[in-house]
This record gives structure tokens, C-alpha cells and sequence, in this order.
């Protein structure tokens, strides 16, 4: 379809063209005809000396004769010709084709007004994207062609059925997932509980009942079959903490155990793109090749357990600064291991993180 566009585009600039090319049926018969040219020649040999003067004449009008056999007139502003050639001769030949305007930002008001319903009402909005008007553009036939493409897929899509499906699959498959909903937990009872953590739940608690809300759009969303995921550390504050309406709309509970040391070590080794192979990529820029032993991963996963388990447990984003320590004396002085190999293992580890759990552990009497 976009292919017919451009070419009635380019047909407009080229009718009653014509273009004259080579035909193949003459060039078939071509053969032929020199075979009789030479018995024709072979035969009056005699009778040449008596034609020199007019035979000259004729020698020069013969060529012009033979090539316009050989040839015919096409024309070209035809749909065939276009097909047959807008891949080849054609990509560079301008057209101007028209295609419909960028569609304009749908409404949106604030206060809860769904101005889609309302349109659609009053029957503003409901041909919006048949109305929208067509501008003339001049493009190259190698650029109009995916630009025609685009403009006719979107013709045969139905924005307002792809509008309806996308809302009917929000309400009734939407997954909403809230993290760290503990921030916005406090202990009732202490001092800095904070009255504005109260607010927050309470406005969180419409939506995980099941409310309509109304989206930047304008469109509105029923709540009441969308499956809410919140999650938490809850090391200061607990479950029980959250206001009562709400943990009566969470019903389901699930608590996470803390990462061991094997599951370190699998962060460590197991992602395509994980940290050592970043630590090894980074160092590499630096004409140093780093490379970690097998007792070396093992040390720095007890490591992180370690400091995590006598501090604050931050879980798997501790090998940032176990992996940091380690590599340090090597990232700032990369000029005295330039062009070298160097081997972190249990005892380069061990020696780069001595330091951290003797302050961990001294850390926490400090006032």
C-alpha cells in the first residue's frame, strides 16, 4: 500500500515521460541479420568498385539505423515502471506525499475528570484520529517509502479498541509493586514517629481497596482487581506498625531470609555481566589484567556475610564496597601494575578487608 502512494507521488512529476532503452527482441535477431550481411558483402564483391561514391554515404547512415532498431521508447510514469525500479534508479528522485499530522497530546484536567468519557459524550473525541489533519511533505522515494509505511499501519490500527484492551488488561491482570513500604512505617509510640508516614498510608489505602483513579491521560482505572506487591527490610519498623486498615488489605505475608555466603558467591559468578567481570573490563583499560582465584571469591563472599551480619544488613550491595576495597591500591596506582597480571586471592583479600570488620565491629559502641 505505502509502495502505491509513493509511486502515484511520483507519477504526478513524470506523466507523459518517456525514456528510450535497449529492446531484447532486436538484440536476439541481432545474429541474424550479420550472417546475411556477410553473404551480401561476400557476393557483391564485384560490383563494389563501381559504387564507392554512393557507398560511403550510406556507411555512415547505417549505424544511426541499426541503433534505433535495436532500441524503444517506454514511458515511465507508469505504476510498472515505478515497481520495477524504485529499489535501483529511483532512490534518489524526490516526491511529496501527504500524510497525516503528529497526533496532538490527548486532554487531561485535574480534579478526577475523565476527559475521555466526557468527549466521547458529547461526541468531541470519539473520531479524534480520523480527524486529524494531512500535511504535504518532499522527501527522497527511499525515505518516503518506510514514512508511507508508518502512515498507513497506523491507519489500520483502532486507537480507542487498543485504548479499551490496554485499560480491560490494566484492571484485571495489572500488577502494582510498592518497595520499601517500611519508610513509610514509624513505631506509634516513639518519638520521632512521623505524622506525615500516617498520610501516606492512608492515601495508599483507596487504591489497594479498590477505587477508580484517574491517569495523566485522563483515562480512568479500576483498582479492585489489581494485584498489590509491597516490600520491605522492616529492620526498624514492623508489620504490625502499618495502620491497621492497611494490613488488613495485605493479607498474605511472606518473610525473606537473609543471603549466605553461597549466595554471594553465586552473585559474584553466576550473572553474564557480573561484578568481577566488570572489575576485570575496568582494569583492562588500565593495561592490567586482573584475575580472581576460586579461594579468592570464596573469601570475598565470607567477607561481605560477614560485615553484614556484625552491621547493617544491606544484602548484596555490600560486594560494591567489599570489591572496592580489594581493588583499590590497583585502581589508584594503575601506573605501577600497568602491563602486569595481577591475582586476587584469599590472602589479598583478607589483608584489604582486615581493617573494615575490626571497624565494624567497633562501630557499633560509638555513640
Amino acid at each position: 500500500m505505502a509502495v502505491e502512494v509513493v509511486a502515484s507521488a511520483w507519477i504526478a512529476r513524470h506523466r507523459g515521460e518517456t525514456k528510450v532503452v535497449d529492446d531484447p527482441d532486436a538484440a536476439a535477431a541481432e545474429p541474424a541479420t550479420d550472417e546475411a550481411a556477410e553473404k551480401t558483402s561476400s557476393g557483391g564483391k564485384k560490383a563494389g568498385g563501381a559504387k564507392k561514391k554512393g557507398g560511403k554515404k550510406k556507411a555512415e547512415e547505417e549505424p544511426e539505423e541499426e541503433a534505433a532498431a535495436r532500441t524503444k521508447t517506454i514511458k515511465i510514469g507508469t505504476v510498472e515502471y515505478f515497481k520495477a525500479h524504485y529499489k535501483t534508479e529511483l532512490q534518489d528522485h524526490l516526491v511529496t506525499i501527504e500524510i497525516r499530522a503528529p497526533q496532538a497530546q490527548k486532554p487531561s484536567a485535574p480534579g478526577g475528570i475523565d476527559l475521555q468519557s466526557v468527549g466521547a459524550l458529547l461526541g468531541f473525541l470519539r473520531d479524534s484520529d480520523t480527524m486529524r489533519p494531512t500535511i504535504s511533505v518532499v522527501k527522497k522515494v527511499s525515505e518516503a517509502i518506510p514514512i508511507a509505511t508508518q502512515d498507513a499501519l497506523e491507519k489500520l490500527i483502532d486507537e480507542n479498541a487498543v485504548n479499551q484492551l490496554a485499560r480491560t488488561l490494566a484492571e484485571e491482570e495489572g500488577v502494582v509493586f510498592i518497595d520499601e513500604i517500611d519508610k513509610v512505617v514509624s513505631e506509634p509510640n516513639s518519638a520521632n514517629a512521623d505524622v506525615s508516614s500516617t498520610g501516606v498510608q492512608q492515601d495508599l489505602l483507596p487504591l489497594v481497596e479498590g477505587s477508580n483513579v484517574t491517569m495523566k491521560d485522563g483515562s480512568v482505572i479500576a483498582t479492585d482487581n489489581i494485584l498489590f506487591i509491597c516490600s520491605g527490610a522492616f529492620h526498624v519498623a514492623k508489620t504490625s506498625d502499618m495502620i491497621a486498615e492497611l494490613q488488613g488489605r495485605l493479607p498474605v505475608r511472606v518473610e525473606l531470609k537473609p543471603l549466605t555466603e553461597s549466595d554471594f558467591r553465586r552473585i559474584l559468578t553466576e550473572p553474564k555481566y557480573n561484578l568481577l567481570l566488570q572489575h576485570r573490563e575496568l582494569m583492562k583499560t588500565e593495561q592490567i589484567t586482573l584475575d580472581f582465584t576460586d579461594d579468592g571469591v570464596k573469601a570475598l563472599a565470607r567477607v561481605t556475610c560477614a560485615v553484614n551480619a556484625q552491621g547493617q544488613n544491606i544484602g548484596a550491595r555490600r560486594l560494591h564496597t567489599i570489591l572496592e576495597r580489594v581493588v583499590d591500591d590497583y585502581s589508584f596506582n594503575c601506573e605501577d601494575y600497568e602491563g602486569k597480571t595481577v591475582t586476587i586471592d584469599e590472602a589479598k583479600v583478607t589483608a584489604a578487608t582486615e581493617k573494615l570488620e575490626k571497624n565494624v565491629n567497633l562501630a557499633k559502641y560509638l555513640l
